[in-house]
């Protein structure tokens, strides 16, 4: 992508909700809080010999404040703050499928204390539906770090009186429901109901996309579609809830924690759909970004997500970490792109929009 499309003004859609790391963080976080200062005691000293100079870390997340993303990326925030003596600043900058924030981070200095969250390959797919008018080439960001992975599930309310996936099915083909609810549009939401549809007879009448995870998950909640593709983490704390009861998991070959009565796609005989219902979690920082910068996070968030006490600590409060090396998240999101934009079922999905 040209550094045109990177280096214009902001659109006038964006909103930013700057946070004080110290607020508005929920019963997870509180859980969470008390491994920061072990952390910095147990990687602290690495990083007070030669760190770059760095007023404020500015950390910019391109998804509305609330989501499961949003509450993630705070908790990991809580740990990495007493490791750093400046500030960190959390944006949220929601809009155009997390690429409006994710087109921040690339206009920033390469010298500047900016990274973003994303999580492929929901971007990757983001970054296709828009083909030229994206508004930044994902490509083009430095990888930092990853930091964990999630899966999509299928969900309903406890109302709704569904069971289980195979009466789900039932539902659809007999037409008794017709409405399957999502997040998204020509995005890896409706990607997965369409590959739902033809590849693991979820007969659905209409997919019904929402404004995010948050609206999806409340719409699911209320029972006002059958069922709807929801986050691993919105669901377990659905279930924590009593509002939503997981019918399939997709994405991953084996039953997942905290849910161990929820059958798999792969399981019951169908694709696992990896490709497009398994993201994870990246930090990236601006392109070419200044080696020494660089570093100084890469080794930060590799110490901080692979600290024992961490891992343990956010582990108690349902969120699982799992580190990836910068390598490892350039290759991920390059692979993405590679198996993505010519699968079938989604140039069927652009054709149609």
């Amino acid at each position: 992508m040209k550094s045109q499309a990177r280096l214009g003004v902001l659109s006038g859609r964006e909103r930013m909700n700057r946070t004080d790391l110290s607020c508005g963080l929920d019963r997870r976080s509180l859980l969470a809080g008390t491994a920061s200062f072990v952390a910095a005691a147990l990687v602290g000293p690495a990083f007070a010999q030669g760190a770059p100079a760095i007023r404020r870390l500015e950390v910019i997340i391109p998804l509305s404040a609330g989501g499961g993303s949003d509450i993630l990326v705070r908790q990991l925030m809580e740990h990495v703050r007493p490791l750093l003596s400046s500030q960190i600043a959390i944006s949220n900058v929601p809009g155009d499928g997390s690429l409006l924030g994710l087109s921040r981070v690339a206009r920033a200095k390469p010298d500047e204390a900016m990274i973003g969250v994303h999580n492929p390959p929901n971007t990757v797919l983001s970054q296709l539906a828009r083909g030229a008018s994206a508004p930044v080439d994902i490509r083009t960001l430095t990888p930092i770090a990853g930091f964990g992975r999630t899966f999509t599930v299928v969900a309903t309310s406890t109302r709704s009186g569904i069971e289980s996936f195979k009466q789900l099915q039932g539902a659809y083909a007999g037409g008794a429901q017709r409405l399957l609810g999502g997040t998204d549009r020509a995005g890896s939401s409706e990607l997965t109901a369409e590959l739902l549809k033809s590849q693991a007879e979820l007969k659905f009448a209409e997919y019904v996309a929402y404004d995010g995870s948050g609206a999806g998950n409340a719409a699911i909640a209320r029972n006002e579609v059958p069922a709807g593709l929801a986050s691993y983490d919105a669901v377990i704390d659905g279930i924590a809830s009593g509002t939503l009861r997981p019918l399939l998991v997709l994405g991953n070959v084996e039953r997942v924690e905290g849910m161990p009565d929820t059958p798999t796609a792969a399981e019951l005989g169908y694709p696992s759909m990896a490709e497009v219902a398994a993201p994870i979690r990246v930090i990236v920082g601006p392109p070419n970004m200044e080696p020494a910068l660089r570093d100084y996070l890469v080794g930060l968030f590799r110490d901080v997500v692979t600290n024992p006490e961490v891992v343990k600590t956010l582990g108690d409060a349902g969120v699982k970490l799992e580190y990836m090396t910068p390598e490892a998240v350039g290759q991920s999101i390059n692979d993405a792109f590679d198996k993505l934009e010519n699968l079938p079922v989604l140039q069927q999905l652009l054709s149609r929009k």
